[in-house]
């Protein structure tokens, strides 16, 4: 079968992690059941529901794909916990595994780009969980690290919260920003063992006080890093040495305009697929923050600053073919998906709506009966 054809049978789910809220949770009780599947139309980019899985879990808000596994962490404050759930050819899941470790709020999920590891980042405990998993979704824990620190906000820096990880290109590194202690702690990653080690060259990487690093991800082809703070507003971009995986700081932007004065968080980023866009969502200022990047350099330019559709946007993630963006409007309650020109890097209108409570993440899924 060739790749057209390939792309002519593929279907489309978009998986929605959420907070339930409740016991162990932050949060009251929001009326989600747990993780909420829709299927994407090609043409129309809108959003059909399928379904919801996870029923029993506490804030499933994060999640993953590799192949044909997802992955979902669990917002709990009483222990940290990674589930593994197999897809199925209807967009359904079931539960495969799951792994619990001391610690509270996993809040971010990173899988493998080159093998079978996943790692969940544990906010309240400031710990990094790392388990390799088989090609069923079976998982063994292979180490739990916690940072110590903090930094110069009250109540969001008193202690050390790691907040996500990413995995360098080659799978010999791992990223693992800190919204605690100001600082992207730099590991070096056994493959063999799944064990992290602290980076002899460079062990962690520091941003100005009270920024708050949140996520960070990889250009697709150039050897740049661009980090997301969460309380600063700010993208750090960075070129990456991949020969001994270290970083230097060329370009510090902010992701709000500067006529803005209130109270605003970024939350994700993504890069597009050809990688000339950057977005960033905004949670206070409602936006979608749209940057070009220089081909030559990796710098970054603002392209402007569009409507999310709702309120919250806590997650974002590209639709099909990048068409369009989807936006968990967490505040709002609703899905939107956000239309986008793929050569200007403009966004336009909402195309769909779907309601679904507190949503959190949103990934995609392309299955093409394999």
């Amino acid at each position: 079968m060739n790749i057209e054809n390939k792309e002519e049978n593929m279907t489309y789910y978009l998986y929605t992690g959420t907070y339930t809220g409740g016991m162990h949770s932050d949060l009251e009780a929001t009326g989600s059941k747990g993780i909420y599947i829709y299927r994407m139309d090609e043409e129309t980019n809108k959003l059909h529901p399928l379904g919801v899985f996870g029923g029993d879990e506490i804030d499933p808000a994060f999640l993953a794909i590799k192949d044909n596994l997802l992955f979902a962490e669990n917002e709990r404050k009483d222990y940290q916990v990674i589930r593994s759930y197999r897809i199925h050819e209807d967009g359904s899941l079931s539960l495969a595994d799951a792994v619990n470790a001391k610690g509270a709020k996993c809040a971010h999920i990173c899988t493998d780009p080159v093998g079978n590891y996943v790692i969940g980042a544990g906010y309240l405990s400031g710990s990094v969980l790392v388990a390799r998993y088989e090609s069923d979704g079976r998982m063994v824990p292979t180490q739990q690290i916690f940072h110590q620190g903090h930094s110069v906000v009250p109540r969001r820096q008193e202690s050390a919260h790691a907040h996500s990880s990413r995995y360098t290109p080659d799978g010999k590194g791992v990223l693992v920003p800190d919204l605690g202690t100001d600082k992207v702690m730099n590991y070096d990653f056994d493959r063999g063992s799944g064990i992290l080690s602290p980076n002899s060259k460079q062990p962690s990487l520091d941003v100005k006080p009270g920024e708050g690093p949140r996520h960070l991800v990889f250009h697709p082809s150039l050897p740049v890093a661009y980090l997301l703070t969460e309380i600063g507003n700010h993208i750090y971009v960075y070129d990456y040495n991949s020969s001994d995986r270290t970083f230097q700081q060329t370009q510090t932007i902010s992701v709000l305009p500067k006529e803005y004065h209130g109270i605003s968080y970024c939350a994700e980023l993504i890069i597009s697929g050809d990688g000339r866009f950057l977005y960033s969502s905004n949670r206070g200022h409602d936006t979608i923050s749209a940057f070009t990047i220089s081909k030559e350099t990796g710098r970054l330019e603002v392209l402007g600053y569009f409507d999310c559709g709702g309120k919250g946007p806590r997650h974002i993630c590209f639709g099909i073919r990048e068409e369009a963006i989807v936006v968990a409007n967490k505040d709002s309650n609703e899905l939107c998906v956000v239309e986008r020109n793929k050569e200007s890097g403009h966004l336009g209108k909402v195309c769909s709506r779907q309601n679904v409570p507190a949503p959190a993440c949103v990934v995609l899924k392309g299955w093409n009966g394999q």
